[in-house]
């Protein structure tokens, strides 16, 4: 089988590649605004793309279906539900299928870690991950460095927090890999059980306690606190982790004057974040939605060329 190119993870990428992702997304930005007519590649029109999303999605999803189309890419939606798994069919037949069908690209989400790693060594469709488990989301971590990169202009010396629930979240994984590849140095905010000490390495502290912190920091990236979780975890008090952690105005305005916000979103509100905060102009989470797109069309674009070179 000829190789084909992955976006499984931010770990194995050299910083070059990041760094030229990035740039590729501020391109389609700035296209999008002056003339939209061309944002169009010749890679990507008439090639096949397909999302197949088996957990429930909605910024991801979109944003990936919006960044095919504006590509030029035959774009498929497939449903989990309507395909031969729930006859029994392996997942590994139903990729291989894909590959028969003429695929080029497949954009995937998968609840288990480690999925499309496994995925990858088998098909010969390029895989996209948009979300595996508790481990890995490129994209999101490559436009959350868009977002930092056009606020600030490089990412090399920023103190960045990261709050949550860190030890099962995938977009902190990858936005830390991503983080230190910049040369950020990361913080990671959170109850002992959701930021266990063994999360600390290179580049990376840990801390249970964000008061301490925050006047420090440059970039705050709040993570979605899993409410579902509530009313099986022991150690999970809703009231006593916004008393914590949650960024409130207050809380905010221990910022410095120049330090921005993130969330990937949803957005508990009243939880890890005010609404009053989400409206400030310094919270730039509405900024990765738009962000999302140009740096998935980075993305989708960069895995077409790869085919063009591999096969």
């Amino acid at each position: 089988m000829k190789p084909v190119p992955h976006l499984l993870d931010i770990a194995p990428l050299r910083l070059e590649l990041l760094e030229r992702l990035i740039e590729r997304g501020f391109f389609f930005k700035r296209i999008a605004r002056e003339a939209p007519e061309r944002l169009k590649s010749p890679l990507c029109t008439g090639k096949r793309l397909v999302l197949l999303f088996f957990e429930p999605s909605t910024r991801t999803r979109t944003s990936f279906s919006l960044a095919a189309k504006q590509l030029g890419f035959d774009l498929q939606t497939l449903e989990p539900g309507s395909m031969s798994l729930v006859k029994g069919e392996k997942l590994i037949e139903n990729f291989l299928n894909l590959g028969k069908l003429g695929f080029d690209v497949a954009v995937v989400r998968h609840p288990s870690s480690g999925a499309l790693h496994f995925l990858s060594r088998h098909i010969g469709v390029s895989l996209v991950n948009a979300g595996d488990g508790c481990h890995a989301h490129p994209s999101q971590a490559l436009l959350d460095m868009m977002t930092i990169k056009e606020r600030f202009g490089e990412l090399k010396g920023l103190r960045v927090g990261i709050v949550g629930d860190v030890a099962k979240s995938r977009v902190a994984r990858s936005d830390i890999h991503a983080l230190r590849k910049f040369g950020a140095t990361v913080s990671l905010i959170g109850p002992p059980h959701f930021v266990p000490d063994t999360l600390e390495g290179p580049g990376v502290r840990v801390s249970h306690g964000l008061d301490g912190l925050i006047k420090g920091l440059d970039v705050l990236v709040m993570l979605r606190i899993q409410t579902e979780r509530a009313a099986y975890d022991p150690l999970l008090s809703l009231s006593w982790y916004r008393e914590a952690y949650a960024i409130t105005l207050e809380r905010f305005s221990s910022l410095p004057d120049h330090a921005i916000v993130l969330h990937p979103g949803p957005v508990s509100l009243g939880i890890e974040m005010d609404e009053e905060v989400l409206k400030l102009d310094r919270c730039l989470s509405y900024t990765q939605v738009e962000n999302g797109v140009f740096a998935r069309m980075a993305v989708l674009e960069w895995a077409m060329e790869g085919r063009g070179r591999c096969c």
